[in-house]
């Protein structure tokens, strides 16, 4: 079953606790920094900055982490 979709503005407070399957990323001035299917990591975000995340939360139940 598929995730629920949602767009989300977030400002990084520590890179470790992203997680989910990210649909889209811009950065504070609307530029995409990662397309669709593409991982976080290789983003590295460091703390204080501000993104806006576009992803699909999977519930855990579903096989989604935690």
């Amino acid at each position: 079953m598929a995730g629920i979709t949602r767009k989300v503005h977030v400002h990084i407070m520590d890179p470790r606790s992203i997680v989910g399957v990210v649909l889209m990323v811009q950065d504070a001035k609307g530029k995409e920094v990662a397309a669709m299917g593409s991982p976080i990591q290789p983003l590295r975000p460091m703390a204080g900055d501000r993104l806006t995340i576009v992803f699909t939360a999977v519930p855990a139940e579903e096989g989604g982490k935690s």
